[in-house]
């Protein structure tokens, strides 16, 4: 049967996405290009956020960029073109590829009105 619970996951569990890898450039140690795991509300060209979930469970834009192009196996590869410097630490460690980061990092569709 099916419930409300099972559609909430479903959601869930394609509305927001995971970066899968870093790609940085090896001479400047900036990030080129992240890979996102699927999620059916993405698109190419649409702008996005990256969200840091700190230890208090508190959501901090850590950048703005948009989806460059969306692979034929699936996997979404972002850009962020506005990284916000106060979170530099932070888009640092992900640069390179700090597991502890990574697995804080979200990505949603859209950007808000007014960021930081």
């Amino acid at each position: 049967m099916y419930t409300i619970h099972k559609e909430y996951q479903r959601v869930e569990k394609n509305s927001i996405s995971k970066i899968v890898r870093v790609r940085k450039d090896p001479s400047t140690g900036l990030i080129v290009y992240l890979l996102l795991g699927f999620s059916e509300l993405f698109t190419n060209d649409l702008m996005i956020s990256f969200l840091y979930t700190d230890e208090n469970g508190n959501e901090a834009i850590i950048g703005i960029g948009f989806i460059e192009k969306i692979q034929s196996n699936g996997l979404m590869r972002a850009v962020i073109d506005q990284p916000i410097s106060a979170y530099q630490d932070i888009l640092d460690k992900l640069a390179d590829e700090n597991k502890t980061v990574l697995e804080k990092i979200i990505v949603i569709p859209g950007t808000p009105r007014n960021t930081p």
